[in-house]
């Protein structure tokens, strides 16, 4: 399976051009859209806490963008995300607020939980797709609605806080936080291990056996299956490790910005289909993609109470970006586009004039012929003239 590939540049072009044509429905409530850029750019990276917040927003876009790629890697398209993200953050609250331990163990405890949570959410799709030959954007997809009225009814009842009347979760206690990293932000230790996660499976994909095999269920599963490769456990483990990326980043948005559950803690987990799309196997083009994505809703945020512009306009924008990426990755490359026209126009210049193209190759036995022809002239016209 091949994700959406395009350069650098045709990527900043796509989201330059969006922005610009998006800002343009700023006009319909009288703001300007240079102002609405200039407030989204400087509500996302202005200062220390502005860039902590937009880390914070990124670091699920990442590991979510991280686990459909993943699954893409290995041919598995794994829209469940919502479901295994939620089952990872709950997960990792139950052991923050039941495990009464210190951070050095509390918090491994939480990632792992939370891992746990979205591999096994996971593996009910992956065996059905395995077992029965069902298909994994039907399962995954309607396993995100039960894992959303799972949720709703946990947290009115187990998970519930004892002291709110709100569909919410206890706050997880300090212990159980990750420390911030930049001084005067809220930008919690969640981004390394976000970029670790991208360094682990960027290196096991492209060095280790178990990396190719991955990557052989991907591109045909019949070819893998014919070398003698496990398909279907292969299969099984990248819907695993998928679902355990997404249950890992409901855990770092527990553990490091929201400390407690809610409903509809994260409204915009779809946004990590779309950045694992256009990162596709580049480690580097899915974090750029993430915190891109999590700038323009950090900043759309900023231009709804600085500039009055309303939500609908910011939504606008991002469906503008995922467009504008869809149609630019769609665009024939020129330059092979020039490349084949050149090689056409040779071939047909040589069926009107009847003559092939001639290579040094068929020169060089030409010659030789040639050669071959005179010398025999010779010995011929030698022994006329000794008659």
């Amino acid at each position: 399976m091949n994700p959406l590939q395009m350069s650098p540049l045709r990527a900043v072009l796509a989201g330059v051009l969006a922005l610009l044509v998006g800002s343009l429905a700023s006009l319909t409530v009288g703001v300007s859209p240079f102002a609405t850029l200039g407030t989204i750019f400087t509500g996302a990276v202005s200062s220390a806490y502005a860039l902590g917040v937009t880390a914070n927003a990124a670091v699920p876009l990442i590991l979510l963008g991280l686990s459909f790629a993943f699954g893409l890697r290995g041919h598995v398209i794994n829209v469940g995300l919502q479901g295994q993200f939620l089952l990872g953050a709950a997960a990792s609250v139950l052991v923050a607020t039941q495990l009464n331990s210190p951070a050095a163990i509390l918090v491994p405890a939480c990632f792992a939980a939370g891992a746990l949570g979205g591999a096994l959410w996971a593996l009910v799709p992956a065996l059905m797709k395995i077992w029965l030959g069902t298909n994994e954007i039907v399962t995954t997809l309607l396993m995100n609605f039960i894992a959303v009225y799972l949720i709703a009814y946990l947290l009115r009842g187990p998970l519930q806080d004892p002291e709110s009347p709100l569909a919410q979760s206890k706050a997880i206690p300090q212990s159980a936080r990750l420390p911030f990293i930049l001084p005067d932000s809220r930008m919690s230790a969640g981004i390394i291990v976000a970029l670790g996660c991208l360094l682990l499976i960027g290196l096991l994909l492209k060095y280790t056996m178990w990396g190719f095999k991955v990557r052989s269920v991907g591109m045909s599963p019949t070819v893998a299956r014919y070398a003698g490769f496990r398909v279907q456990a292969i299969t099984i483990q990248v819907f695993l490790i998928s679902g355990a990326f997404s249950g890992l980043a409901g855990t770092l948005v527990i553990l490091g910005d929201q400390y407690r559950l809610q409903e509809g803690i994260i409204d915009y987990w779809y946004i990590g289909i779309v950045v694992g799309l256009i990162g596709g196997g580049s480690a580097l083009a899915i974090l750029i993609a993430g915190v891109f994505f999590g700038a323009l809703y950090v900043g759309g945020f900023e231009a709804q109470l600085t500039l009055g512009v309303p939500a609908s306009i910011v939504s606008l924008m991002q469906g503008l970006v995922i467009v504008s990426f869809l149609l630019v990755a769609r665009v024939p490359d020129s330059r092979a586009n020039l490349r084949g026209a050149l090689k056409l126009l040779t071939f047909k210049r040589a069926q009107t004039t009847d003559e092939q193209p001639i290579d040094e190759q068929t020169i060089d036995e030409q010659r030789a012929r040639v050669t071959t022809s005179n010398r025999s002239s010779g010995v011929e016209s030698g022994r006329d003239d000794g008659d």
